[in-house]
């Protein structure tokens, strides 16, 4: 979308398990955060230019949209010429889609699955499913951030996006539905729509 609507360089990682990344097991954007800084620190020199001639906007779907906003809570970390987040139907926390997920899938109650697979996973990886939570992380962000749902998701419940958008502290944010889009399909559906509320809410924040 960004180098088609806005004719600009993108940068588009795999996370953990994913594409041509390592490892086997989905790290649910918690470990995932910290290579993403990574490559939000050295993209000026993947693309050869100045740190200073760059405006950053960091954007991700899904499990993506997770890692931005775990991303968005290290404001001390994030370099100055990142402008904004776009997270598009993330979770509230790995705890809660893992429950969401036994529950609809599975009809399993969290207690004792979850418990226990959340003290395994902190064994192995070094984090539990409760602090992997993009709720949280988003209470500390700085800088402005563009929320996006699906309006029918199931998978990720269009209600999450509220309780994401109501933690966010910062005054310039905004928050926008695509009607009657499934999961991570509101792009899909709304592609010209998706495009204008991005660009408009990058108006008064790109140079």
């Amino acid at each position: 979308m960004y180098s088609k609507y806005f004719g600009c360089d993108v940068l588009l990682p795999d996370l953990h398990g994913h594409g041509l990344s390592e490892g086997d097991d989905i790290q649910m954007g918690w470990n995932d955060r910290m290579d993403v800084l990574h490559w939000i620190r050295i993209a000026p020199d993947l693309f050869g230019v100045a740190a200073d001639s760059v405006e950053m906007v960091v954007e991700g779907v899904s499990m993506g949209a997770a890692t931005v906003m775990n991303v968005s809570g290290m404001a001390d970390s994030i370099p100055p010429y990142v402008k904004f987040f776009v997270e598009d139907c993330g979770y509230t926390s790995a705890w809660d889609e893992f429950a969401l997920q036994l529950k609809e899938q599975f009809n399993f109650s969290t207690f004792p699955i979850l418990n226990i697979a959340s003290r395994l996973c902190q064994l192995r990886y070094g984090w539990n499913f409760g602090e992997a939570s993009p709720l949280q992380s988003v209470a500390n962000c700085r800088l402005p951030m563009l929320f996006i749902h699906g309006g029918n998701d199931l998978f990720v419940p269009t209600e999450m996006v509220y309780k994401l958008y109501d933690a966010c502290p910062v005054e310039n944010k905004k928050l926008w539905i695509g009607e009657g889009s499934a999961h991570a399909y509101s792009f899909h559906d709304h592609e010209a729509e998706y495009a204008q509320q991005v660009r408009s809410f990058a108006a008064h924040l790109l140079r």
